[in-house]
């Protein structure tokens, strides 16, 4: 049955098709008597957002961005890989064992090649970086002489680089 409910002087009237039984829900959810249209409408459209249906633009889940941080990830890389030339003889004047901290890396320039050895954020940039992934640009792959780092070195490096840096 369609009806227009009586509103305030100035006010549109909404025609709103209604049965007891819906507006008593409504009566029994809001607390207090139904008035106009607009209000079901502003309560439909509150039910229908609350549906679990996922994003209603389509778009896709925010993914949490993986990180790694120098103790734990990257000076194990280090020790197993670099320190017997950049330790106590600081090769390059590069000294990467854990005493020394992130202190001969970030922002310092390279010695032999244009840019820092490490640019927070910014892992195409840093020279190191380029080194590990053997880029002709930076000379020979690093470790030299040794195995290259793993995939997964590498990401743990470009991942701690991405992130800015840090001495963590």
């Amino acid at each position: 049955m369609m009806r227009t409910r009586r509103q305030p002087r100035g006010a549109t009237a909404l025609p709103v098709q209604a049965s007891s039984q819906s507006s008593q829900v409504l009566m029994a959810t809001l607390g207090a008597p139904v008035v106009g249209g607009a209000l079901i409408l502003a309560f439909l459209l509150a039910l229908a957002g609350c549906s679990d249906s996922g994003d209603p633009t389509g778009a896709p889940p925010i993914e949490m961005t993986p990180t790694a941080t120098y103790a734990a990830d990257v000076q194990p890389i280090w020790d197993a890989h670099c320190t017997s030339c950049h330790g106590a003889v600081a090769s390059a004047g590069m000294d990467l064992r854990s005493t020394a901290g992130t202190a001969m890396l970030v922002g310092v320039a390279s010695a032999t090649y244009g840019g820092s050895r490490v640019a927070p954020g910014s892992p195409s940039t840093s020279v190191l970086y380029l080194k590990l992934q053997g880029d002709a640009s930076t000379g020979d792959r690093m470790p030299l002489g040794g195995a290259a780092l793993s995939a997964g070195e590498l990401e743990k490096v470009r991942l701690w680089i991405v992130g800015g840096a840090l001495d963590n």
